[in-house]
């Protein structure tokens, strides 16, 4: 139909599974186009959706399409920004898979790209529609924990050859580092609770492996603006099940994962309480809310209303993340932002 919005998706890899069901079960949508330099895999996918994409080896030959008004860019870190210049140049709308880019310049460039077309943005940061977060904004949102003084969020994956991401996520010039990886969900949860620009950053990192050729540790320590205190770990090296833990102190109650203490509306409270909630404690991108996501972007885009992770929303992550490797690649030097 054509007042459906016409999505064409670039990259058919372990997430984009997700994507096209949740844009195919959208009913303002249609799926017009499928990118992959390998066609035959495009056409595997094509098949196993029962889509009637048209099937594309290149981006530039995908923005030709006559209907393809979103352009959702799941391919690898290091092909985000001259597929985001590509799209937003093109007038297209844009759902952009984390992190942003491999750094703060690209970032900063492909946030440019987007002002200047005035098309809609979105970067893939799914877990603020997990119910957890939504639980945890709506306990804060209610100021039943007073005052925020500290946060503290984790990230640990053991990361391998078993996904096929390693390829490139083991280099940094492909995949860039493990905070912009993986760590930027992380960065992204601390910013979205607290609501605060940082305006500090220190950090530490290490290598506790040699299949990778970066530092798949950081150690990042945080200042807020309203004088708030934060600490994110994020780490490819330990030996546990995947770990996504959020800690929120405040001066009228405390939040752990999905338990919540706070005295002030539960009188004679002794012990944690428990949240019903689906927790963010796994790597299978099947668990998390992409229809969501989706939706809410579409909605943007027909109701003419700024997404809420819009690249210019969430470049504050980007910012954050590239203090953090500049203040470990220099011991630990404190770093002011902004940069």
């Amino acid at each position: 139909m054509a007042d459906r919005l016409g999505v064409g998706i670039i990259g058919l890899g372990w997430v984009s599974d997700q994507y096209i069901r949740s844009f195919a079960a959208n009913r303002n949508c249609e799926i017009t186009a499928l990118c992959h330099p390998n066609l035959a895999r495009a056409q595997q996918v094509k098949e196993r959706f029962g889509l009637h994409s048209s099937l594309h080896s290149s981006l530039d030959s995908m923005l030709e399409h006559k209907h393809l008004d979103i352009v959702c860019i799941l391919t690898p870190n290091y092909l985000h920004l001259p597929h985001a210049l590509l799209s937003a140049r093109a007038g297209k709308h844009i759902l952009l898979e984390k992190p942003i880019s491999l750094n703060w310049a690209q970032a900063l460039e492909i946030d440019a790209a987007v002002r200047q077309s005035g098309v809609k943005s979105s970067v893939g940061f799914v877990l603020r529609w997990n119910s957890l977060f939504q639980n945890i904004q709506s306990v804060i949102r209610r100021g039943l924990l007073g005052r925020i003084f500290h946060i503290e969020v984790d990230y640990l994956f053991h990361l391998d050859d078993r996904l096929r991401c390693f390829e490139w996520c083991s280099h940094k010039e492909t995949g860039g580092s493990v905070l912009q990886q993986s760590g930027c969900h992380a960065v992204d949860g601390m910013f979205y609770f607290m609501n605060d620009r940082v305006t500090e950053v220190t950090a530490t990192s290490a290598r506790n492996r040699q299949d990778f050729d970066h530092d798949t540790s950081f150690s990042v320590f945080v200042k807020f603006a309203g004088g708030a205190t934060g600490k994110i770990y994020c780490s490819y090296d330990t030996c546990n099940p995947y770990v996504y833990n959020i800690n929120i102190y405040g001066t009228e109650g405390s939040i752990r994962n999905d338990q919540l203490y706070a005295q002030g509306i539960f009188p004679g409270q002794t012990a944690w309480l428990t949240m019903p909630s689906i927790m963010p404690n796994t790597e299978n991108v099947e668990h998390h809310p992409f229809p969501q996501l989706v939706n809410h972007f579409v909605d943007c885009i027909r109701e003419d209303n700024v997404p809420m992770t819009a690249v210019a929303n969430v470049l504050h992550v980007s910012e954050i993340i590239e203090a953090a490797e500049i203040s470990a690649s220099q011991e630990g030097q404190r770093i002011t932002l902004p940069l």
